[in-house]
């Protein structure tokens, strides 16, 4: 995968190897479920950077790039994923760097 800037302006989100492979320990359901979240996630925050809008989460320092958010399991109502993230400005990306899955 090239870090290229995209032609087109739109983000991608980029998860991190570790962060991966908790995924992948998951059952299948949450696994596509979390994954096709952090594709419009990318889209949603990338856009919220793009245009100088707060980014969704809470922020982990001052550098207005890194953040936490929680998100329920739609099927679930005792179950939450917890995952932190980095905005990559020059690489329009969104990077997930941990994922926990808890109830």
């Amino acid at each position: 995968m090239s870090n290229a800037p995209r032609r087109d302006g739109s983000w991608i989100v980029q998860v991190e190897k570790a962060a991966a492979a908790a995924i992948l320990e998951w059952p299948p359901e949450l696994a596509t479920a979390i994954t096709r979240y952090f594709r419009s996630f990318a889209l949603e925050a990338g856009d919220a950077y793009a245009r100088g809008r707060k980014l969704p989460g809470d922020p982990l320092d001052e550098s207005g790039l890194r953040f936490s958010r929680v998100v329920d399991r739609p099927t679930r109502d005792d179950e939450s994923i917890l995952f932190e993230y980095v905005v990559v400005p020059a690489e329009r990306a969104i990077r997930v760097t941990i994922v926990v899955w808890y109830s």
